[in-house]
């Protein structure tokens, strides 16, 4: 098993050169600094590489994590290691609005739904959520945003994230408050082409009762007067550690193939990673061609599968005979494909940064016409991925998607008007299908085969995690 593991090192440490014996004091240097096992990586700001036959102990407190050269004595402890790391989805279009000037404006004329923040104003977008039970530490936020203004000189964009959390039996929902800001700035270099989509993370280090099981609001902000056009909002999620999950022992190291990275805070812009808790003992080892992550004890944890869920009224649909019908005639929301004519729903979201391999939609669907004889419907789910830096002609502007993937279902004679069906897709198909990249997919069903409409009541995007 090849696994390549970087271990980012935080807090002011001291103590004797590399190489040394185990102490508190954890390995030399005072600066952030990345262990490698391979040659050096241009985008890391300090690493140091182990070589064949290195064997260091990770050891984590409340504020730090050190890593020492082992002694005789070996690791002692159990380890632990975060769960690959918590995402949640806050759709664009599922933003609150002020009723005045100071609200975003929600734009659904581009293939893909925007956001707008005025270059002149203040504006803001709130999000509303029940933080997940799995949530344990680190949150933040991740967007995905272009401006809409070209520059011919260097501008920066500044985001904003103030939050607020309301816990059992509090009465100030009426209220409109929140607490500290929460900032990131992006550069944008002269020459910047508008719609280039840049994606970017903003810490949650201000927070306020920010507590699994509350109830939290997210305002989300853009600097005004920086550029001249309008900031546009594409993507929006909150990551977060999740849980705590035992590892591997033995030399096999940690359970699970592909890439990732360990770290002591989470950090979405790695495209995998494993956050150590504090009360970490891990063993890393290393070979010729591999690096294994151990613990002193048996227990074991796999990469897991995970899941996406929309709703049918969560559809961007066109303005025209090809779109599909949302139907909230019925006490369960309907998206409804035409016998007919070839219609589609579309849905679009950021693949969370621990979207590994295997994606596939689950479809919860039936026909509202019964079956004397038997019968099939072929459902087809195409896709496309916008990427950091991806000029928007070729993507949110652009009605483009891949080669479709398609899956028939077999009905047979006898089938009952309004039965459901649960049926997956694999996406063999895909373009730029990726961590944190802005993702769309698009959902038909064949037309003519049936009588009546087919009604999707339900979709799961579903993949394993890194």
């Amino acid at each position: 098993m090849s696994i390549e593991t970087r271990v980012r090192e935080t807090g002011p440490r001291g103590g004797g050169g590399g190489g040394g014996s185990s102490d508190s004091a954890g390995l030399a240097g005072t600066a952030p600094f990345y262990v490698l096992h391979t040659s050096g990586n241009s985008t890391l700001p300090s690493s140091r590489i182990l070589t064949a036959g290195s064997s260091v102990l990770v050891r984590t407190d409340a504020t730090n994590v050190y890593i020492d050269a082992l002694t005789s004595s070996g690791a002692a402890g159990i380890g632990f290691i975060g769960g690959t790391g918590g995402f949640l989805q806050l759709p664009v279009q599922g933003a609150k609005l002020y009723a005045n000037d100071s609200a975003a404006l929600i734009d659904g004329g581009t293939p893909v739904w925007r956001l707008l923040y005025s270059a002149t104003t203040q504006q803001y977008g709130v999000w509303q959520f029940e933080l997940p039970f799995d949530y344990s530490g680190n949150p933040g936020t991740q967007l995905i945003f272009s401006s809409d203004s070209s520059l011919s000189v260097a501008r920066s964009v500044q985001w904003l994230v103030d939050q607020w959390g309301f816990t059992n039996s509090q009465g100030n929902i009426y209220v409109d408050t929140f607490a500290g800001v929460n900032s990131t700035t992006v550069a944008l270099s002269a020459g910047y082409s508008a719609g280039l989509v840049q994606i970017l993370t903003v810490p949650l280090v201000n927070m306020t009762s920010l507590v699994a099981g509350n109830l939290i609001k997210l305002r989300v902000s853009s600097s005004a007067g920086a550029v001249t056009g309008n900031q546009e909002l594409l993507g929006l999620g909150l990551f977060y550690r999740a849980g705590t999950q035992s590892i591997t022992s033995g030399s096999g190291g940690l359970a699970g193939t592909g890439g990732f990275f360990v770290t002591y805070l989470a950090d979405p812009t790695l495209s995998a990673e494993k956050t150590l808790t504090a009360g970490t003992n891990v063993t890393l080892t290393t070979d010729a061609t591999s690096i294994f992550i151990n613990s002193s004890t048996a227990g074991g944890a796999a990469t897991s599968p995970t899941f996406i869920p929309f709703g049918p009224q969560e559809a961007k649909l066109y303005a025209s005979n090809s779109a599909a019908r949302i139907d909230a005639g019925t006490p369960t929301w309907r998206l409804l494909f035409s016998p007919t004519t070839q219609q589609y729903g579309v849905w679009q979201f950021l693949c969370p940064p621990d979207f590994g391999s295997n994606p596939y939609l689950r479809l919860v669907w039936s026909s509202n016409s019964s079956l004397s004889v038997a019968n099939s419907v072929n459902w087809l789910v195409d896709q496309w991925g916008m990427a950091d830096n991806q000029n928007r002609a070729a993507s949110i502007y652009a009605d483009t998607f891949g080669t479709p993937n398609s899956f028939s279902v077999a009905l047979s004679a006898g089938y009952s008007s309004g039965t459901i069906m649960i049926n997956t897709i694999p996406l063999l198909n895909t373009v730029s299908l990726g961590a944190s990249v802005l993702i769309s997919f698009r959902v038909s069903a064949s037309a003519g085969a049936l009588t009546g409409n087919q009604e999707l009541t339900g979709l799961n995007f579903e993949y394993t995690r890194v």
